[in-house]
């Protein structure tokens, strides 16, 4: 009885640290970094003029905000669309 009460008190332990860090927004950040990097290091590597940090940023930022939330999802703010409506 003691090791389910033991691994109770540890999943709560987990769920307490998953709220206050906010796991699945870091997550999100992460991929967000990841992809926003692979995009700008293609487009530099063209020799285009957003590249790798301004491509992380957007797509980082984009993230953090919640993404596009209008009526038009694709168009406004999108990671990598380059437009915005």
């Amino acid at each position: 009885m003691d090791s389910i009460a033991g691994w109770l008190t540890g999943m709560q332990d987990w769920a307490a640290a998953r709220d206050v860090l906010r796991l699945d927004l870091l997550g999100k950040l992460a991929l967000a970094t990841i992809l926003g990097g692979v995009i700008g290091w293609e487009r530099e590597a063209s020799g285009k003029a957003a590249g790798l940090r301004t491509n992380i940023l957007i797509c980082s930022t984009t993230t953090a905000r919640g993404g596009s939330q209008g009526s038009d999802a694709f168009a406004s703010t999108s990671c990598g669309s380059g437009a915005r409506s």
